[in-house]
């Protein structure tokens, strides 16, 4: 089976002063259209992964193969197939040009004409609310505004395989919801395939098909948003609203477990490795009490699974 993205035992070795393994013995395979998100915390590995994939850095060993092609052999080819959004990519557009004229002058370069470019970069800002700011110059928008265009630009070409590093950064809540659809919608309308690396791990559950989480270079796991959620399983909460609560019913269910006042005490919840046993206790504390509260188990979120498992080498 040929996939659009496949690490066969890759690693990244940085020469200097101090000798940094970024990648080590990193495997995996991404299938044609899907979205796979890259998490991992500052410093894991995963803009480096990025980059290599889009042929901008050369592995130290292990092969990795772009829609078919070898990265260390074919990389003319392989930019023909991808798009490519970095953390530093605004840097490369023109700030005394418009969007609309970047837009004519970055299709120009990957063979689209002008009018093509235009209509495509109108149509997808009017999906993010950016259709009046395409005259004005770039230097003139706001840090937002610029992160937009610089998503928007990777996809102008339509590639079948598109990499977009931090593609949220700056961004408010309501645009990068918008973001997040236009990504989604574009994968499903092209049968395109996208790497997202993100520290916003909603954007990630939202987005993604599969996560690959790196841990200082090291792949330590790899599945969906709710297999990674189950990591968390073991330190699942109860949730209990509906105080304050007197301090004598708050001692006793810190006897079930780690406990956390929220909001003045007006929500509790306690951490515990049973949430079924768990459970029973704190109705049963409750009960005895003569105490009405709204009772649950709350479901891990991602932030739980990141934090579990950045924990485990110390670095949550």
């Amino acid at each position: 089976m040929e996939y659009a993205v496949s690490f066969e035992c890759v690693s990244k070795l940085f020469l200097g002063s101090r000798e940094v393994m970024a990648v080590d013995n990193v495997s995996f395979d991404v299938e044609y259209g899907s979205i796979v998100g890259l998490l991992g915390a500052n410093g894991a590995g995963k803009t480096t992964l990025i980059r290599m994939m889009t042929t901008l850095l050369s592995p130290s060993s292990g092969q990795i193969r772009v829609a078919g092609y070898d990265a260390s052999k074919d990389s003319d080819i392989i930019r023909e197939h991808i798009g490519y959004a970095g953390q530093d990519t605004e840097r490369s557009l023109y700030y005394r040009l418009s969007p609309r004229e970047n837009a004519k002058y970055f299709g120009w370069l990957r063979g689209l004409h002008a009018e093509t470019a235009i209509e495509r970069l109108d149509n997808l800002a009017s999906q993010v609310g950016m259709d009046d700011r395409l005259d004005q110059h770039f230097i003139t928008l706001s840090g937002g505004e610029k992160q937009v265009f610089v998503v928007l630009r990777a996809l102008l070409h339509r590639p079948e395989i598109a990499f977009l590093d931090e593609p949220s950064k700056s961004l408010d809540v309501l645009t990068a919801r918008r973001i997040r659809k236009v990504l989604k919608e574009y994968v499903r309308e092209y049968n395109a395939t996208m790497i997202i690396t993100s520290h916003n791990l909603k954007e990630l559950e939202d987005t993604c098909d599969k996560l690959i989480f790196i841990n200082r270079g090291r792949k330590v796991f790899e599945g969906t948003p709710q297999e990674l959620k189950q990591i968390a399983m073991k330190r699942e909460s109860i949730v209990v609203r509906g105080g304050p609560f007197d301090d004598t019913v708050v001692r006793e269910l810190s006897l079930v477990g780690e406990t956390i006042l929220i909001n003045r005490g007006a929500e509790i919840r306690i951490t515990v490795e049973s949430p079924y046993e768990g459970i029973r206790r704190v109705v049963d504390i409750l009960e005895a009490h003569n105490v009405r509260a709204f009772v649950a188990i709350a479901e891990p979120s991602l932030e739980d699974a990141f934090a579990e498992i950045a924990g485990r080498s110390g670095d949550a």
